[in-house]
């Protein structure tokens, strides 16, 4: 890992110097995205969910009539081996992960000092608003993902399915449309430039500003990811003591369930 931390370390003090991801060459995108890919995947949270994905599909094979040694056959276990086995080879086949990370539009979200980013032992987390059913919407390749890593308390870096992209510009153009030829049509509750101007950040890759409201749903979703810690530079954990008040599950990071 030290030496993936190395070659990302100075595209990453760029970053939050220039806060332009546009700067970034193509080799500084290919050495942040080796770091994204292999941070995600070293985590005790990402051991975690595989021991508990393999748990529960074991469960289910022998539940079907599967002896525990077709099991770990059919799961790709090694005679005797335990879930580390996938776990260490996917920490060293990431080949596929930086591909799917480079195919992304890459932002750059700002929150402010008194409102910083929490950061968990499970950093790189993901999102999808979009619902796929029982197939779920959790993955580096499902349309829609949102794969977001602080950088630093106030710096996030964020990278989109390009079908988000697509819609912004899609929006814009509508935007531009009305302005420009019916602007009788523009509902008053609308306010279309301050609308303009943020779908202007997203389709040219400007620096995003959050809302207060913004950070708490990102830092709510590195507690949702954390295994067991989450860090803030302002010693405020009001939020990860309510979701842990509300819910159990937030004592662990995700897990898989079928």
């Amino acid at each position: 890992m030290g030496i993936y931390e190395h070659d990302a370390a100075p595209v990453i003090a760029g970053l939050l110097e220039h806060k332009d991801i546009r700067r970034l060459t193509e080799d500084d995108c290919y050495k942040l995205a080796v770091f994204v890919a292999v941070q995600r995947a070293r985590t005790f949270g990402e051991l975690e969910r595989i021991s508990g994905m393999i748990s529960v599909l074991t469960d289910k094979l022998a539940a079907m009539g599967a002896t525990e040694e077709q099991a770990g056959e059919t799961l790709g276990l090694s005679p005797g081996g335990d879930t580390r086995d996938i776990f260490l080879r996917q920490l060293v086949q990431q080949v596929s992960h930086i591909k799917h990370l480079l195919s992304k539009d890459w932002y750059l979200l700002e929150t402010r000092p008194e409102h910083p980013f929490y950061v968990s032992d499970n950093p790189v987390v993901l999102e999808n608003r979009n619902d796929f059913g029982v197939y779920g919407n959790i993955g580096l390749a499902v349309p829609g993902i949102q794969i977001y890593l602080p950088l630093s308390s106030t710096l996030m870096l964020a990278m989109y399915c390009p079908s988000i992209r697509e819609q912004k510009v899609r929006e814009k153009q509508h935007l531009l449309h009305l302005i420009a030829r019916a602007p009788d049509l523009i509902p008053r509750h609308m306010r279309p430039f301050e609308m303009l101007e943020h779908v202007n950040r997203h389709t040219d890759y400007l620096l995003m500003p959050l809302s207060a409201e913004n950070v708490m749903h990102y830092n709510a979703l590195q507690v949702e990811y954390a295994e067991q810690y989450v860090f803030c530079g302002e010693n405020d954990f009001s939020l990860a003591e309510r979701m842990l008040a509300a819910d159990d599950r937030y004592r662990t990071g995700s897990r898989f369930t079928f």
